[in-house]
């Protein structure tokens, strides 16, 4: 299976766990509950994701090839790279402008891809 960073999955990753933080205990991953992506997908996600400082995960390898993902919290720079996601029409405005320049927002660092969708926020609303 050819991995490779997406931005949607990584949407899709955060609002999960922001979710199952209201009930203020750690995710403990079931993967058949995220089946909207294939499991290999949405564990080099939270790797990446936790790589980044944008979450808070633990995995643990009990034996038997099993591994076990848990998720304590997302960061706060996680919470305000999901909010900016959230912003359908801004993060397709940063989409165009990568593919202007010859990229694809699924290849720019997160940084850049925050940076982007929060300028095509302002932009939209004249700031």
């Amino acid at each position: 299976m050819n991995v490779k960073k997406d931005i949607q999955i990584i949407k899709y990753v955060l609002e999960k766990i922001e979710k199952s933080q209201e009930s203020n205990e750690a995710l403990e991953l079931n993967f058949n509950q995220l089946d909207a992506y294939p499991a290999e997908k949405i564990k080099y996600h939270l790797v990446l994701l936790d790589d980044a400082d944008l979450i808070n995960l633990h995995i643990e390898y009990p034996g038997d090839n099993a591994e076990w993902y848990f998720v304590k919290s997302i960061t706060w720079e996680g919470h305000d790279l999901l909010e900016t996601l959230r912003n359908d029409k801004a993060v397709e405005m940063a989409e165009r402008k990568a593919k202007e320049q010859g990229s694809k927002l699924d290849d720019l660092p997160i940084e850049l891809v925050k940076s982007l969708t929060i300028a095509s926020a302002k932009q939209m609303f004249g700031l």
